[in-house]
């Protein structure tokens, strides 16, 4: 037994609880797709470009998993490589925002994305590490697992093909705050904050500055 054999002082080591993370995993691959699961899967963007072929190629790689309700599918900050497409149930991104409590660790719910949706894709898109969080909702979620690896080198997704898609679009989706716009926004009215002079109601700004 692979748990019983790697338990020190009555926990698990670290090593050993990856590996056994990892047969999970390997064991939740069995999953079969439906045709309507399929034909949903045709009908998405980043398969739609796809061959006939490419797709089927890419359809008979992937890998499905099954999360309990409530837990952790990805983490904010860490590497993405992999598109994930909901077969059941939902999930909820996360995003953390400067007003949340320490004990709201994964973030503001920021979105909320059902069957046939998918998410990971910002990460294959920008070689960025994960912008969110992403947890199971309420119930189990079975999800379609795609790993960079798998895409031919046409789709975008294979980080071997430029992409058209918005970053702006991806941003709003995963609730990333664009830092730089903001700040030079900020400090261009900082900046003409410190120019106006006169009354609170009748402010003016400062000549020649």
């Amino acid at each position: 037994n692979l748990i019983a054999e790697n338990i020190e002082d009555g926990q698990l080591k670290p090593s050993a609880l990856e590996e056994a993370e990892e047969a999970a995993e390997e064991d939740d691959h069995d999953i079969m797709v439906s045709t309507a699961d399929r034909n949903a899967l045709r009908d998405l963007p980043y398969f739609r470009s796809l061959s006939l072929a490419d797709f089927d190629n890419v359809l008979e790689k992937a890998k499905t998993r099954t999360v309990p309700a409530n837990s952790v599918i990805l983490r904010e900050g860490q590497p993405g490589r992999t598109l994930h497409v909901i077969l059941s149930g939902e999930v909820e991104i996360c995003q953390q925002t400067i007003s949340d409590p320490l004990f709201s660790y994964l973030g503001t719910v920021i979105n909320r994305l059902g069957k046939h949706e998918f998410f990971g894709e910002r990460a294959l898109l920008t070689d960025e590490p994960n912008a969110a969080s992403v947890r199971a909702a309420d119930e189990p979620v079975t999800l379609l697992m795609f790993d960079k690896d798998v895409f031919p080198a046409s789709s975008v997704l294979s980080g071997r093909t430029k992409s058209t898609t918005s970053i702006a679009t991806l941003n709003d989706k995963y609730g990333v705050f664009d830092t730089s716009i903001s700040l030079s926004k900020q400090l261009r009215e900082l900046n003409l904050a410190n120019q106006v002079r006169g009354s609170v109601n009748n402010p003016q700004p400062l000549q020649d500055v």
